[in-house]
């Protein structure tokens, strides 16, 4: 039986947005308070700062943690837009397509090298790697800002 289920594009634009921004796209549910919690872009920010070369001194570990939830989120981005091009043609004839499957693709091979050097770093506390991971992440998160608005301005196209 097929579901009679209609994609809420207005609700992914408002999410991309506020992850885009900073903002907590659940502050309308309130189901939790979120005390000094960072929300979307701002999370590659503070990662950067737990890293900062200030604190090498004390790094003796680096929890992965932190960087698989960034690997899970862009891989569930890859299958966002591979669902939406799928099933939705504007989606699928958009100028802008290959550049945010480019662009996730590049982001998640990224995010899965950040992975492997902070066990890395974990094993040998080599400080090249923490070096290596804070450029990762500023990269990763210019790139993630351009190819959001990519995926806002697709939207916009269907709307």
């Amino acid at each position: 039986m097929k579901s009679e289920y209609s994609f809420n594009f207005e609700i992914l634009v408002d999410f991309l947005s506020d992850y885009l921004h900073s903002k907590n796209s659940m502050k309308e549910y309130n189901f939790y308070p979120f005390y000094k919690s960072i929300f979307g872009l701002d999370n590659y920010d503070f990662l950067i700062s737990c890293l900062d070369p200030l604190h090498l001194n004390w790094i003796n570990y680096i929890d992965y943690r932190p960087f698989t939830m960034f690997r899970d989120h862009k891989k569930t981005m890859n299958i966002r837009i591979d669902f939406l091009s799928t099933n939705y043609a504007l989606v699928r004839e958009s100028k802008l397509l290959p550049r945010l499957q480019k662009a996730y693709l590049d982001l998640y091979k990224i995010s899965k090298k950040n992975v492997s050097f902070v066990i890395k770093y974990n094993t040998t506390k080599n400080i090249d790697i923490i070096k290596l991971l804070i450029e990762n992440l500023s990269m990763s998160k210019n790139l993630e800002a351009h190819a959001i608005k990519d995926f806002i301005n697709i939207i916009g196209e269907l709307q």
